[in-house]
């Protein structure tokens, strides 16, 4: 559907679900400082420390920066508009 309606429709998507997820965030970073539990081992890395799942979720993050890195140079390829 995206690649029906334009580029530039793909940006404003991006943007608004940006602003969503960061007022999502924000509400749960909310949420857990007003009222959360957390357990009282949760930042003892010695304890439950898996190197597999981490490394996993670092290069899946890694993965998704780089391919907008790379989404933001087409732009400059990009043929000048015409009106």
């Amino acid at each position: 559907m995206i690649t029906i309606c334009g580029y530039d429709w793909m940006h404003i998507g991006q943007r608004i679900t940006s602003v969503a997820l960061g007022v999502a965030l924000f509400v749960y970073a909310v949420g857990i400082v007003a009222g959360g539990h957390l357990p009282t081992n949760s930042f003892d890395l010695s304890a439950s420390f898996l190197a597999a799942p981490f490394f996993m979720v670092t290069c899946t993050a890694l993965a998704y920066q780089l391919s907008w890195a790379c989404l933001g140079l087409f732009p400059v390829h990009e043929p000048p508009r015409v009106q």
